[in-house]
């Protein structure tokens, strides 16, 4: 046998090897550059949803330049409207634990047309624990009415943050 020509050589894969990601580079990827907090405004969020009426002051124990940054996100917080706190505190912090068992306990007491509506607003891995309600969803007929819709959208934000 002589050597071998184009068409009797294989190439073999070469051996690749796994490098691990850098956390914070998935994170920095993940969450735009303008949804992110530091950890100093992370916890000066966190103090003014324990309390809002000294959170300032709880944070005067950090140091110099952490302490002017959360301090000064703090007084921003502090001015927010209670359903903008609790939305930021679920983006930065994530959602309930028990957001399952509380949906649940939403669509047991929610009306037929409240129910739909509710579904319609899940995000889709919340929309598998119903599948009974996803087969009405698709034969949905007219779309609710402005108050359903917004009842629907308040009730999903308490039951998951």
């Amino acid at each position: 046998m002589g050597p071998p020509t184009d068409e009797t050589q294989v190439d073999r894969a070469r051996p690749t090897r796994l490098v691990a990601r850098d956390p914070a580079a998935v994170v920095a990827k993940s969450a735009p550059a303008a949804e992110r907090c530091a950890w100093q405004e992370r916890l000066a969020l966190f103090a003014c949803s324990m309390n809002r009426d000294s959170a300032i002051d709880l944070l005067e124990g950090l140091a110099d330049p952490e302490r002017v940054r959360a301090r000064a996100y703090a007084r921003r917080v502090v001015g927010w409207d209670s359903p903008t706190r609790q939305a930021r505190l679920a983006v930065e912090f994530g959602l309930r634990g028990d957001s399952e068992h509380r949906l649940h306990a939403l669509m047991a007491e929610a009306s037929p047309q409240l129910r739909l509506e509710v579904f319609s607003l899940l995000p889709p891995y919340h929309r598998t624990l119903f599948p009974d309600v996803a087969a009405r969803f698709s034969a949905r007929g007219a779309p609710p009415s402005p108050a359903v819709s917004a009842l629907a959208q308040r009730m999903v934000r308490e039951a998951t943050r």
